[in-house]
């Protein structure tokens, strides 16, 4: 057995025990339909196309940076994302225009999101922030009301 076919199997694996806890609901074309096992929510996962619009995703690092949160992007259609951010202890969003290319996405005045490894890296000083996919746009109020309470 390949890798490659080793890596399928396992993930088929994977699917079953998703769809047994009923977390994995429908499976399409290149899109399945999951619910949050924390929560209510229903989200899709696609790869087929475009497979940022429609998404979230929060870009870290491990150590404090200077604003103090990490980013929040949501991508609500082929040129323009919404950024989030705090400002007077309160979550604001600005549209911002974003680029896609095969292997990146340039956003403006931020910086660049590496699709192969979601790694974002800022305009300003070239830092490196690890990205992953949150599972709906509430997912970016709950965690940045987080660090309005610091």
């Amino acid at each position: 057995m390949s890798y490659s076919e080793e890596k399928k199997f396992n993930y088929d694996q994977h699917k079953e025990k998703l769809i047994e806890k009923k977390l994995l609901l429908n499976s399409f074309k290149k899109c399945e339909e999951y619910i949050n096992e924390t929560s209510v929510e229903l989200f899709l996962n696609c790869t087929d196309g475009n497979e940022f619009i429609g998404k979230s995703i929060k870009c870290e690092k491990k150590e404090p940076t200077m604003r103090g949160y990490p980013f929040y992007f949501y991508f609500e259609n082929p040129k323009t994302l919404n950024s989030y951010f705090l400002s007077n202890k309160q979550i604001k969003s600005r549209n911002i225009n974003y680029n896609e290319k095969k292997s990146h996405i340039e956003i403006r005045y931020i910086g660049t999101v590496y699709k192969d490894n979601l790694i974002l890296i800022h305009s300003k000083g070239r830092r490196e922030y690890n990205c992953s996919y949150l599972s709906s746009i509430k997912e970016i109020t709950k965690d940045l009301k987080k660090y309005i309470k610091k």
